[in-house]
């Protein structure tokens, strides 16, 4: 059953947890509590260092004189010592996050030469048209014109009912009878930008159950998806995900509804990723051909609530990332 509570997650605030790496303090006066610190930010975002070369960062925070944390994301990569110094160990990318009370800041630091660029990978997915954005981070979604999007479904603004949305937020999830709990990723997204996305573990006793749109939410009085029925040979959907370290995921799909009545196709998730963004791709003629059905406008008056998207994880504890969930028109090649 879908309660009325409502989970929102900020795909552009990124949130950054769990990391293995031994923390280290930069000495500081003040002594301020975790509340106290308004703002921190480092002076690079990305940067790249040679296998033994060494780079400094540099962390400014608000108050002046605040204790700062630091710490990689993956000291076999890079290390970071306790005034901010990288040192390059080995090929590959590592996460440094600079904390101080509350708040934190984050750089991508690439080692050496990383033949698997994301970047150039995933540049084609935005030199299309047309896009109707269901998720995507603030950096990544910069990246397209804005007389290409046709329709950002992406949630922001101040709704409160039973909980805050705050303004920051680029996507609603609407989580159903509580059974997802995790929040927002940290590192580098499926575009390979430091940007925010999704990282959900479904709730122990219950399979994990969400919707992407929020349209009930939102109290749209209409929302319009015929142009994609209609030149559905056209159009392609594209959904990037990765699967947690040594999870199968054997028991996740999405689905996407129909703007009226029960039809749903779904589209499922199999195998372990091994911790690497996969891209799945679906045309739209073939998703209308299963059975779906965008011909007519979705009302309140027809159905109660339509999420276009939805995501379902079947097996307790299981567990994914999702970066990006968006249909449009790829470039004519």
């Amino acid at each position: 059953m879908k309660a009325n509570k409502f989970f929102a997650v900020a795909l552009a605030a990124l949130t950054l947890v769990g990391f293995n790496a031994c923390n280290k303090k930069t000495e500081g006066g003040g002594g301020d509590e975790p509340s106290a610190v308004t703002s921190i930010t480092l002076d690079k975002e990305s940067a790249e260092v040679e296998i033994g070369a060494t780079l400094q960062l540099v962390a400014t925070v608000t108050p002046a004189g605040t204790a700062v944390t630091w710490s990689s994301s993956a000291p076999d990569k890079a290390t970071v010592s306790e005034t901010g110094l990288v040192t390059g160990v080995a090929e590959g990318r590592a996460m440094i996050v600079a904390k101080a009370g509350d708040k934190q800041a984050a750089c991508i630091v690439t080692v050496g030469t990383v033949e698997d660029d994301l970047a150039k990978k995933m540049q084609p997915y935005l030199e299309g048209t047309d896009y109707y954005l269901f998720a995507m981070g603030e950096k990544t979604s910069a990246k397209l014109k804005a007389e290409v999007i046709k329709k950002d479904f992406r949630f922001n603004g101040g709704y409160t009912d039973e909980g805050t949305i705050p303004d920051e937020v680029t996507s609603l999830l609407e989580i159903w009878d509580d059974s997802f709990v995790g929040g927002n990723g940290g590192g580098l997204n499926s575009f390979g930008l430091l940007d925010g996305y999704i990282s959900l573990v479904s709730a122990q006793g219950k399979w994990g159950s969400a919707g992407y749109g929020g349209f009930r939410l939102i109290n749209r009085s209409d929302v319009d998806l015929s142009d994609i029925q209609t030149n559905k040979d056209e159009y392609t959907l594209v959904i990037t995900y990765k699967c947690p370290a040594n999870n199968a995921n054997d028991g996740v799909k999405f689905t996407l509804e129909s703007t009226e009545g029960d039809g749903k196709v779904e589209i499922p998730v199999a195998g372990n990723t091994k911790g690497d963004w996969v891209v799945v791709e679906r045309k739209m003629s073939a998703l209308f051909a299963q059975g779906l059905n965008w011909e007519k406008a979705w009302t309140p008056a027809g159905k109660a609530a339509f999420y276009p998207v939805e995501l379902f994880i079947d097996k307790v504890g299981q567990g994914l990332d999702v970066d990006a969930v968006f249909i449009y028109k790829p470039k004519a090649e």
